[in-house]
């Protein structure tokens, strides 16, 4: 990942900082991964130490998504949030609009809900395991809140995704029929993040 661009933003932000969230968790019970998180004021850091750290974060968030998907995906869908009876077999078609929707909505999804599901986990290990003085129960209940924002925001980038996809996916079905939605490029195409 030498730039971070449009082809590697979705993978930083929904697998490698919920990871590294979970490592911060972990490195309260191994002192290798304490030191290569925090170094002494009078070391450098060293390239080594930096891309062990990424990859193990790339690897854990992985993990933390699959997780995510037994958890948090469930969750969404037992209380409302469904998905549509989606036909991939014209996907060249919509290919541009997809991946716009992904990179709008889906990758902040995975941001969100794996992030939560790795402070779920590692906030409470670092508590028990290294009670520091500075986790008190002001940082307790902004963790806690931290933890709302996750969820509500994962659940509105789900929805916005499933929404907006079901329109793609019903305007491919009209161009297959014969009917053709010009309106549904120019939509996609011009769609910001919070539309």
């Amino acid at each position: 990942m030498r730039d971070l661009n449009g082809n590697n933003f979705g993978i930083a932000i929904a697998y490698l900082i919920p990871g590294l969230i979970a490592v911060w968790g972990v490195s309260g019970v191994s002192p290798t991964l304490a030191a290569l998180l925090v170094q002494a004021p009078d070391t450098q850091p060293s390239i080594a130490g930096f891309l062990y750290i990424t990859i193990v974060s790339l690897g854990v968030g992985v993990l933390t998504s699959t997780v995510r998907w037994i958890l948090v995906d469930s969750i969404h869908h037992s209380t409302g949030l469904k998905r549509g009876d989606w036909d991939f077999s014209s996907f060249h078609e919509i290919r541009s609009g997809y991946d716009r929707l992904t990179t709008l909505h889906y990758d902040f999804y995975l941001f969100h809900a794996n992030s939560l599901t790795a402070l779920v986990f590692a906030y409470p290990l670092r508590r028990i395991v290294s009670p520091d003085a500075k986790l008190t129960v002001t940082t307790d209940l902004a963790i806690y809140l931290l933890l709302g924002v996750l969820f509500f925001g994962s659940r509105d980038n789900l929805r916005k995704y499933y929404g907006r996809l079901n329109q793609l996916m019903a305007a491919s079905r009209q161009k297959s029929l014969g009917i053709n939605p010009y309106w549904i490029d120019e939509r996609f195409r011009s769609l910001s993040r919070h539309d």
